[in-house]
């Protein structure tokens, strides 16, 4: 008997058993699976914006940061689900990864394999970071329940949220806004072509910088990027960073391009951020234009030359940010979050231990109220204001960890965890 008419026992609505083919039983089954995707729709609670992230399985301090995303997503009130894209989980890795907390009202998994490594034919490169492109691909074909929501927003998962991720709302955003059009025309405005994203000026232009034209030739050769004027390209698509929010069709437009571009990005460029050169000549190959906003996610004091990255906020007439161990001192008028992949003074992420979520370590040290309240008397009057910037996101991103893990412990630590709080989150020896 050939598979298709082989028999097996199943039951009507009344009970009575009776026999059916494997191909009834397998429309049967399909058509139940489609009765269920209607039920679970992906815009249950009427949001338009789906939040994606991507990490490896083994990335260094996953699960501290995905809690902050979670858990700062919720004090802020965001709206619509987070999507975590785990790469290269084993399936008892996955079945751990399951299991971990869920803090956010609708936090999501979407597992792929692994692309850190030849990713596709005719590619000879090991690069982790392959994973945010070709995760993000797979996530968009392949994501249950389909993704019903009009935008899409690509964050890293080092974010810390202060206010909502939104976009569409109207609102003018001349105050954020440092480029060379006509600011007061300025809004958080997404649509088929237009996006948005954080203003990386750090990166100069990337490809689309005058200097940086041979190299722009080699990627782009023969190519709509290859076209784009300078004055367009460091506009639009040279100095962007994360989070970029988009259509979901400009999302599925682009998203091959920004795979391949990043695989051809390796053969010139060794940097770490190869992918995000690749996002931004991805997205000038097919045109999406990016408003880049100075508030979205800043990243440090560093940069916030201009006003390309908005650190007005802090005021030195704010409390002590240091000075309460767990109250968090928050701006009146603070930036959507604040993204940690770079130094920010002393603090940054390299620094924490890989051990920090298990249940026998300590939780973080805060600095010294003196931090803050010392500045004036120690510091050269033109360097204070940064300082201040500094000292205020290191003690709050380090209270915002140190309640993150308390949340993880207490979901996950059944005979009692470390509270103590010892850990250093800052270079303390500054030789090395």
């Amino acid at each position: 008997m050939t598979p298709s008419r082989r028999r097996i026992q199943a039951s009507s609505s009344t009970g009575i058993p009776y026999e059916m083919t494997v191909l009834e039983a397998q429309a049967q089954s399909q058509k139940l699976l489609q009765e269920v995707r209607d039920l679970l729709r992906a815009d249950h609670d009427g949001s338009n914006l789906h939040i994606v992230f991507s990490a490896s399985c083994d990335q260094r301090n996953r699960l501290l940061q995905q809690t902050v995303v979670q858990l700062t997503a919720s004090w802020v009130g965001q709206r619509g689900p987070i999507t975590q894209i785990v790469s290269g989980c084993s399936e008892s890795e996955r079945l751990r990864v399951m299991t971990e907390p869920k803090l956010y009202y609708d936090f999501r998994r979407h597992f792929t394999p692994s692309f850190a490594v030849n990713p596709e034919p005719g590619a000879n490169d090991t690069y982790a970071p392959y994973n945010k492109p070709f995760g993000l691909r797979h996530f968009l074909q392949n994501a249950f329940p389909r993704g019903q929501h009009e935008l899409i927003a690509l964050i890293d998962g080092d974010f810390f949220f202060f206010r909502p991720l939104e976009a569409n709302t109207g609102r003018n955003m001349s105050k954020y806004y440092h480029g060379r059009r006509n600011a007061l025309t300025i809004e958080d405005t997404v649509v088929d072509g237009v996006a948005l994203a954080q203003d990386w000026n750090a990166l100069k232009g990337g490809f689309f910088a005058k200097d940086k034209a041979d190299v722009l030739k080699k990627v782009c050769d023969g190519l709509p990027c290859g076209n784009v004027s300078h004055e367009d390209g460091t506009e639009y698509y040279g100095s962007i960073g994360p989070p970029y929010i988009m259509t979901r069709r400009d999302a599925l437009r682009m998203v091959d391009d920004y795979c391949h571009l990043c695989v051809k990005t390796r053969e010139v460029s060794s940097e770490w951020i190869a992918e995000m050169f690749a996002y931004s000549v991805a997205v000038a190959n097919n045109g999406i234009k990016h408003t880049a906003l100075s508030h979205l996610g800043v990243s440090s004091p560093s940069f916030k030359d201009g006003g390309h990255e908005y650190w007005d906020f802090v005021v030195s007439t704010m409390a002590n940010p240091c000075e309460d161990n767990l109250q968090l001192v928050l701006p009146k008028d603070p930036p959507v979050a604040v993204h940690a992949c770079q130094w920010i003074g002393d603090f940054y992420k390299s620094e924490w231990p890989k051990t920090i979520a298990n249940c026998d370590s300590p939780l973080f040290k805060i600095l010294p109220s003196t931090a803050w309240s010392e500045i004036n008397s120690t510091v050269e009057v033109s360097k204070q204001q940064t300082r201040r910037e500094e000292v205020w996101a290191m003690c709050t991103l380090t209270k915002i960890m140190n309640h993150a893990l308390g949340e993880l412990k207490q979901r996950m630590c059944h005979s009692g965890f470390n509270s103590f709080r010892s850990i250093d989150a800052v270079r303390v020896d500054k030789t090395v």
